[in-house]
């Protein structure tokens, strides 16, 4: 069957914010650790304080859609081609190079102008959505 039987598909990317809280106090338990751990005093407050710049400045922002250049919104349109949003409303045309599967998670891996990533959980879209989109990625 051809890829222009299926209509487009689209996922917002809206920050999953519980799975996100359990990681935000996972960080502050692991950062409460270390200053409390048998290191010299300033060794304890800069280990935890890079732990706190690197993860909630960079990654956690990327990949829960908090930043600008984090994508938004993903749309498989009906020819087979990918079209990505970002925070600040650009939309890219991008190749899709990798998508897994993880559970109702799903990790997406893109090449276009630049290298793009999305985590889509079950908060993206509606059940169907989803679905298709498994079935897409197992069948392209």
């Amino acid at each position: 069957m051809s890829s222009s039987a299926f209509s487009s598909l689209s996922l917002d990317l809206r920050p999953p914010w519980a799975p996100l809280a359990a990681i935000v106090a996972w960080l502050i338990l692991l950062g409460g650790a270390i200053v409390c751990c048998a290191l010299p005093l300033m060794a304890r407050l800069l280990a935890a304080g890079l732990l706190l710049a690197a993860a909630l400045g960079g990654l956690l922002s990327q990949l829960f859609g908090l930043s600008a250049r984090a994508l938004t919104r993903i749309t498989l349109q009906t020819d087979g081609h990918w079209l990505l949003t970002d925070g600040r409303g650009r939309q890219e045309a991008a190749e899709l190079v990798q998508g897994r599967f993880a559970g109702q998670c799903a990790l997406l891996l893109w090449r276009g102008d630049r290298r793009h990533w999305a985590l889509v959980v079950p908060a993206a879209g509606s059940r169907t959505g989803l679905r298709r989109l498994r079935v897409r990625l197992r069948f392209s």
